[in-house]
């Protein structure tokens, strides 16, 4: 057999994914007898999940990666169902990195509908061997919450503590589940199957068992939410809805239904998006609000009574700026110094907003080269 992955590769990942309090629910073995069905060939070598590339090598110079399809930054864990051989190439930042796969994916060079399949076959025979264990995802939470306990007590012991040991009690004790993001994704990457053959009847399977909970009322507020943010924002931002627990934000509102879930929504969007602009010296646009989401669950679930100075402190320390935002900034910045008998803005220069600074020179060459077709038309 050639390269493989080893006890220390899943052990590493699992304890990476549990210190963010996401499920770490991994068997090496039950991970590489998968892999070796879909992503190995007769010759015995591996091929990366999504560029079918051969993956030559492993340890910390070679080409094999253990991939999270959805990325931990998004909350996805270390399961069976979330985790695929991946080559070093298509791993980094440059390429897939933290991006929402399918997003990713399908305009990159690597895509074809034969790997898609695949990747759905896999997944649907990796949620087989998950819950035919009678697991759901709360006892998956629960073996997290124990491994977590164990990982702190193993630092106790060790000269050098790790991230765990400044783990929050509470944080510890309520593991992050997620299911909604899980069947959001899985459920989407069926959608982008030109043969769906019988995978949706499957998924339907999934549902019947109740492997994922709440699902009519997710499908449903899904729904609103997704034209909510087209609307809004005039894009679709697959991640803005994976990084949203949109059970969490019904549960917020007293007698929900679809009209009272809009006019809400609307109405804290607005309230947020005046006082950050009220408290800031430059304009920050509601897509930035949005993206932020994944740094800051209760952005949605908090009533507008409960939004503070402090709430809208945190928000402001916790605030990711989307790239179209970025360009304004600068390019505000770039006629401030010219206005004050200045060339322009030096090329090494950062521009700093609340606690987030961006490089200058990195914005000046993509408005030069016309590199985000957004901004430039």
């Amino acid at each position: 057999m050639k390269v493989k992955f080893s006890e220390k590769d899943i052990e590493s990942n699992r304890r990476r994914t549990a210190n963010n309090g996401l499920i770490s629910y991994l068997s090496l073995k039950e991970f590489n007898d998968l892999i070796n069905k879909y992503f190995r060939d007769s010759e015995g070598d591996l091929h990366c999940a999504y560029s079918d590339e051969v993956i030559t090598s492993r340890g910390k110079n070679g080409t094999l990666r253990l991939e999270h399809m959805i990325p931990v930054s998004m909350g996805g864990g270390t399961i069976l169902f979330n985790c695929v051989p991946a080559h070093d190439m298509v791993n980094g930042p440059s390429e897939k990195g933290d991006k929402y796969l399918l997003d990713w994916w399908i305009e990159s060079k690597y895509f074809s509908q034969e790997r898609l399949d695949r990747l759905v076959r896999y997944m649907l025979e990796a949620y087989e061997i998950t819950f035919s264990k009678k697991m759901d995802f709360e006892s998956l939470g629960e073996e997290t919450k124990e491994y977590i306990e164990e990982l702190e007590e193993i630092d106790k012991n060790k000269e050098h503590y790790t991230k765990t040991k400044n783990r929050n009690k509470k944080e510890v004790k309520k593991v992050v589940r997620n299911e909604h993001i899980y069947y959001y994704f899985l459920k989407d990457s069926i959608e982008h199957l030109k043969d769906k053959k019988d995978y949706e009847k499957k998924l339907e399977e999934l549902e019947k068992n109740n492997v994922f909970k709440y699902l009519d009322t997710y499908d449903k507020y899904f729904v609103i939410f997704n034209n909510y943010v087209k609307n809004k924002l005039g894009i679709n931002l697959s991640s803005i809805i994976m990084n949203c627990n949109i059970i969490e934000i019904v549960n917020s509102i007293p007698n929900c239904n679809e009209e009272r879930f809009i006019e809400v929504l609307d109405e804290r969007l607005n309230f947020l998006n005046k006082k950050i602009n009220e408290k800031t010296n430059v304009t920050i646009s509601m897509e930035s609000l949005l993206i932020s989401i994944e740094k800051i669950p209760k952005l949605l679930t908090a009533k507008v009574n409960d939004m503070n100075d402090k709430f809208i402190n945190n928000i402001l320390s916790n605030l990711e700026l989307c790239s179209e935002d970025k360009y304004r900034i600068f390019i505000e910045e770039l006629k401030k110094q010219i206005s004050l008998g200045n060339d322009g803005i030096p090329w090494n220069v950062k521009i700093k907003v609340n606690e987030q600074e961006f490089n200058a020179g990195t914005y000046a060459s993509r408005i030069k080269y016309g590199m985000n077709k957004r901004i430039t038309k």
